[in-house]
């Protein structure tokens, strides 16, 4: 409960300063993007399927894959009533669920994570709830409908999180509560299904709904919280690697002065005594010559001091620099 408090609070935070301009930006450019994407995908996935010995690192994918296709057929069959497809409703419903709670665990006993397979999963989830709960929403009851419109709602929020945070490079992930609410939701499609064909507990649909309802909501705000979480994270890693206020101190040899305690009067000499390359000392050297000239003449404008005498290096007084 502590942790939604500060969830809840930093989303309203954030809310001030975010620029939902940009992210609406943001959501389109990465919308083309992962369709791009996934068209990569599913051509990598297809060579795969083609190749014997890489054909198992596609099976998750191909059971994230069947969840979709299953819930084409629900629909058509539950409106259309009667026991045999009521039977057959059932068991595509449950077949379809199991497939979201299977195809992760698959992947990790085949080795065969991938991030399309990260970002197919909960690609399949959004489309397998929408294309189950438009045909509902058409002949349920104006209360039902109402609410199935959240259910509705709240889904296509949860999915603009999870792209305008990948477009952002934060890689969002499907977490337990996420995998939680797709069972309540499957669960309260399929018991609206059913209700047209046998009678139910009055309040087993209302009290599926809210549930869900709920689920649904603490999976957006834990989504978003996250998201923000990572941008602050970025932010402090950047600011942490860029001096502010104060020069940052490089490290100096004994009796040597920091680079950034270089002034306009102090001679850089580099002692290149060591190297091998003949025609590379002489450049450096001659480099080193014109910017300890440049800054001599600098000095004796800045000063009123003769150029001669500023050069004349039996008369200079000032410290030699070695890095």
């Amino acid at each position: 409960m502590e942790n939604l408090k500060k969830d809840i609070i930093l989303i309203v935070e954030n809310l001030k300063k975010e620029d939902l301009k940009k992210d609406i930006i943001g959501f389109k450019n990465g919308l083309k993007k992962d369709i791009i994407e996934f068209g990569n995908g599913f051509k990598c996935m297809f060579n795969d399927l083609k190749t014997k010995g890489r054909r198992h690192k596609q099976i998750a994918n191909l059971i994230t894959l069947a969840r979709l296709l299953l819930s084409l057929f629900i629909p058509p069959l539950a409106i259309a009533g009667g026991i045999a497809n009521l039977k057959l409703v059932v068991g595509i419903a449950i077949a379809a669920a199991l497939t979201d709670f299977v195809d992760g665990r698959v992947a990790k006993m085949l080795d065969a994570k991938s991030e399309f397979g990260a970002h197919l999963d909960p690609i399949c989830d959004k489309l397998f709830a929408t294309i189950l709960l438009v045909p509902l929403m058409v002949k349920a009851s104006p209360l039902l409908t109402l609410s199935l419109c959240v259910n509705l709602g709240l889904e296509a929020g949860i999915a603009y999180v999870n792209l305008n945070s990948k477009v952002k490079g934060n890689v969002p992930r499907t977490n337990f509560l996420g995998k939680v609410k797709t069972g309540a939701l499957s669960v309260l499609i399929c018991s609206s299904y059913l209700s047209f064909t046998i009678p139910l507990h009055d309040l087993l649909i209302p009290i599926t709904e809210l549930a869900t309802i709920g689920l649904q909501t603490l999976t957006l705000i834990k989504y978003k919280a996250s998201d923000i979480e990572k941008d602050n994270e970025k932010k402090k890693q950047k600011e942490s690697n860029e001096p502010v206020g104060k020069s940052i101190e490089e490290p100096t040899l004994e009796g040597e002065k920091p680079i950034n305690e270089i002034g306009t009067k102090d001679e850089v000499i580099i002692d290149v005594s060591k190297s091998e390359d003949t025609s590379a000392i002489e450049d450096i050297q001659t480099a080193i010559g014109k910017l300890n000239k440049l800054r001599n003449e600098v000095e004796a404008i800045r000063t009123g001091t003769p150029s001669d005498e500023t050069l004349n290096p039996k008369d200079d007084k000032r410290k030699d620099f070695k890095l």
